[in-house]
């Protein structure tokens, strides 16, 4: 499904989210992958919800965001409360959703200037 055509200056922006690959700008993924306006990390080694760790959640808090965008696949998966723990101590809001919901969200945040961080479970 189309997300997003148009660009804002260098933000990174979500373009299509289809059932093999994610098009994030220029860039096609099939690999989770975390994302910032700015920046694209596409190799974060998450294949599914359950992969989740403290460690494997620490790279969503290393770019200051106000908001981290959890996509854990094709349904939502809730990690375990533990995981949520550093980013509630941070005051960092943390939203759990379906991929193509964290997309779509990821987005709307960018859009409206806000500090999102997302996480991107893929394929999943």
């Amino acid at each position: 499904m189309p997300l997003n055509l148009e660009t804002y200056g260098d933000q990174q922006f979500i373009r299509s989210v289809q059932d093999d690959h994610i098009i994030v700008g220029e860039t096609t993924l099939s690999t989770s992958f975390i994302l910032t306006p700015e920046s694209l990390f596409p190799e974060w080694e998450v294949q599914q919800a359950s992969d989740l760790s403290e460690a494997l959640m620490a790279p969503l808090l290393e770019h200051d965001p106000e908001l981290v965008v959890l996509g854990t696949g094709s349904r939502q998966i809730f990690p375990d409360t533990q995981l949520l723990l550093p980013f509630l101590r941070q005051g960092v809001g943390v939203e759990v959703m379906s991929t193509d919901a964290a997309c779509r969200t990821f987005n709307i945040c960018v859009h409206e200037n806000r500090r999102v961080v997302a996480g991107i479970i893929f394929p999943g």
